[in-house]
């Protein structure tokens, strides 16, 4: 069938690799080739948004607490909760039914050339950049305001490396936080899919899909955790890292936002303009006196 079992594994293990991003751009391209209708597409997303693996392990668990181990448990904690999450979805609310298939002409559509395909993928990358940089900023500055102890949850529900980060401080319960802050994923990744996604597509499956997957993964993850390694996690001590500057890469992609701003508020300034002209132009020509005559 359409959305059979093969094509679900394979957006399933889009996102078990890539994580959100690759994921959210496959089903996006799915349902703009019509191999998925928007319905399914909503659908799976429960199932395919998450942090990938590379994250999670390497700089969740191995950088941030201090452990591989709590990473590959936080990894298969978060990806089972989001299995389960959607399959509950998809039993509560049925899987919905596939619409006819198109036309043969409207399948039949030339390819983008490469200079468009590679301008629209610089364009959605610097969008996702600056989704991250504008609520990494916010959470940034939540944490100078707020005590240490309250700083990681607004920083989960705004941006999840932020929230991972904060919460791998807080010592006693650094990796039940950083579960918790995988599993919200954050304000910056819901925007980001829905960046990527058709406006079609609807993210309620996948807000619904949240509030399931903070108490699975929690408890999937306490669950398959050894004891001594919730012990050994428990007694980390707080790493700092000062900061004195930010870094290259870091600045070159604030001023790589900052300039698409620029140009963008400048487009629509300029387009704003010559539409009142013409406005300006047959209202002054209408306030004008007629003329005298002369024969």
């Amino acid at each position: 069938p359409k959305f059979g079992t093969l094509s679900v594994a394979v957006y399933l293990l889009i996102g078990l690799v890539g994580g959100f991003a690759p994921a959210a751009a496959a089903v996006a391209e799915a349902v703009r080739s019509r191999e998925l209708t928007p319905q399914e597409a909503s659908a799976l997303l429960p199932a395919c948004i998450c942090s990938g693996p590379s994250f999670v392990i390497l700089t969740v668990g191995e950088q941030l607490l201090g452990s591989r181990t709590a990473g590959v448990c936080l990894f298969a904690a978060q990806v089972l909760a989001g299995w389960l999450t959607a399959a509950l979805l998809c039993r509560v609310r049925g899987i919905p039914e596939p619409l006819p298939a198109p036309p043969a002409a409207a399948q039949t559509e030339p390819p983008p050339a490469l200079d468009t395909i590679l301008a629209q993928a610089a364009v959605t990358y610097l969008k996702l950049c600056g989704f991250v940089l504008y609520f990494r900023l916010l959470a940034a500055g939540c944490g100078l305001l707020l005590p240490a102890a309250l700083a990681p949850f607004p920083a989960m529900l705004l941006e999840v490396c932020s929230g991972c980060d904060y919460a791998a401080r807080t010592g006693l319960w650094a990796s039940g936080l950083c579960c918790a802050a995988l599993s919200v994923q954050g304000a910056s990744v819901l925007l980001q899919v829905r960046t990527l996604c058709p406006p079609e597509v609807s993210l309620r499956s996948l807000l619904w899909g949240r509030l399931l997957h903070l108490p699975l993964s929690l408890a999937l993850f306490y669950l398959g955790l050894p004891q001594s390694a919730v012990e050994s996690f428990n007694t980390l001590c707080a790493r700092v890292v000062p900061m004195r500057r930010v870094p290259t890469d870091c600045a070159l992609l604030v001023f790589a936002v900052c300039c698409i701003t620029a140009c963008e508020a400048c487009r629509l300034t300029g387009k704003k303009a010559q539409n009142a002209a013409p406005a300006n132009k047959n209202r002054s020509a209408a306030c004008k006196p007629p003329q005298n005559v002369v024969t």
